[in-house]
């Protein structure tokens, strides 16, 4: 008698049982070395693009504090960029170099008359004419510039629409991008650093390079490494097809859900209108506090499901055409938005931590966790599956309303209008 599908995707989790085990025996193992304690991983910033790359730039920088000249930056050169090291003893490294556009390249090495851009990714994939755009601007500097590397996990492509500047100027060929890997080229330059002679006794600077391999090396899911390797035929393919495709129909299901009983819930507190015809895919939820009247702006709540730890509940301005304004947040426009007392409390705007130039956040943080647990509804982790259950959802949407109330002050009786009254 043939099994049905759910009898195999069974016996494959049979199979899998001893990997986690595997997993986390050396998790333990790791913890117990004192290896856990990681300052990229307790600030929360091990794949936040801007501090990896701070920390790169500090490392290839002749004047950076490692006190160790420019021995990393020529090795850096020779080994990984295949470049000449020539006059890097006077080189200019610069990290989050600002465009005439009010864009950032990642890292810039300045260099015996030769500008060379590199752009950075961990999870995050290309903005629009991105690549194309940033070798524009190098090129109308003063110095050379034949390419531009693009520096990704896996080495991959970037993708085609970021080859094309936004002017159309520029149409970048695939030889003009030379693309890099954080874990089969930078790993292996950080290895030969940490060895290098001029930086043995500098306890510190080896410790905090043996940190950031061990970051890099943290972005590859060692249990999700190993699945792969178990799954070898078209059987266990279906297999683990067929466990994945329940997962992922739940968590759709999940945010879905989710949506309706916040919606559900904010009609007895403030009436929310969702953002209709904004480009968007099933990982956001944005709505107006209060419909914008001939171009005026909104102030939207943003519910962002993006990836890795982009959960967060937020604060920022929408056009009438419910696109984000993305320039607003660098206007005075901005600053007139302190007259919506009402809406936000003064001192958020205030606050402003570290905001994107492509969204400009006035306010946000993360999701509320629930019952101490931290909710990600894209990796779907055991704590966020247990909002499957109808009244644990009630009770956590329950706890993210109470904390939208603390930031508007909504459901106060002297809560005034929403909507900013600055115009186009």
């Amino acid at each position: 008698m043939e099994s049905t599908e759910a009898e195999k995707a069974i016996a494959f989790l049979d199979e899998v049982k001893p990997i986690i085990k595997d997993i986390h025996a050396k998790e333990e193992e790791k913890r117990a070395r004192g290896e856990n304690f990681n300052v990229f991983s307790i600030l929360g910033i091990e794949t936040r693009e801007f501090y990896i790359c701070k920390m790169l730039g500090a490392l290839l920088s002749p004047q950076g504090a490692h006190e160790a000249g420019e021995i990393f930056l020529e090795k850096f050169l020779e080994d990984v960029l295949n470049e000449s090291a020539i006059g890097a003893e006077t080189s200019i490294v610069r990290c989050e170099d600002a465009t005439k556009k009010r864009r950032r390249i990642d890292l810039t090495i300045e260099i015996d008359g030769k500008i060379i851009p590199i752009e950075a990714k961990i999870h995050a994939g290309d903005q629009g004419h991105q690549l194309a755009d940033y070798f524009e601007e190098i090129k109308n500097r003063k110095g050379t510039c034949d390419s531009i590397y693009y520096l990704t996990k896996d080495g991959h492509k970037p993708s085609q629409n970021s080859m094309t500047s936004t002017s159309g100027n520029t149409i970048l060929k695939e030889t003009q991008i030379k693309r890099l890997s954080w874990k089969d080229d930078i790993v292996p330059w950080l290895e030969d650093c940490v060895a290098l002679e001029k930086v043995q006794g500098k306890t510190i600077v080896q410790a905090n390079i043996w940190q950031l391999i061990d970051t890099i090396r943290g972005w590859d899911n060692a249990m999700g490494l190993q699945l792969k390797n178990l799954v070898k035929s078209d059987d266990d393919l279906d297999k683990a097809l067929y466990i994945w495709q329940s997962v992922s129909d739940a968590r759709k299901a999940l945010w879905k859900n989710f949506g309706k009983e916040f919606e559900l819930q904010m009609k007895g507190v403030y009436p929310l209108e969702e953002i209709p015809d904004k480009e968007s895919d099933d990982t956001e939820l944005d709505y107006w506090f209060e419909k914008p009247e001939q171009g005026n702006y909104g102030i939207g709540l943003i519910l962002k499901n993006g990836g890795g730890e982009e959960h967060c509940i937020g604060f920022c301005l929408f056009g009438s055409d419910g696109r984000y304004k993305n320039n607003d947040y660098y206007t005075s426009d901005a600053g007139k938005l302190n007259k919506a007392k009402g809406c936000l409390y003064e001192k958020n705007f205030e606050k402003r931590p570290q905001l994107s130039a492509e969204i400009p956040w006035l306010y946000r943080e993360k999701f509320p966790k629930f019952k101490g647990k931290e909710i990600n509804f894209y990796s779907f982790t055991k704590e966020t599956a247990k909002l499957l259950f109808e009244e644990n959802l009630k009770e956590y949407v329950d706890d993210f309303i109470r904390r939208i109330k603390e930031l508007t002050g909504w459901g106060n009786q002297q809560t005034t209008s929403c909507v900013a009254t600055t115009s186009d």
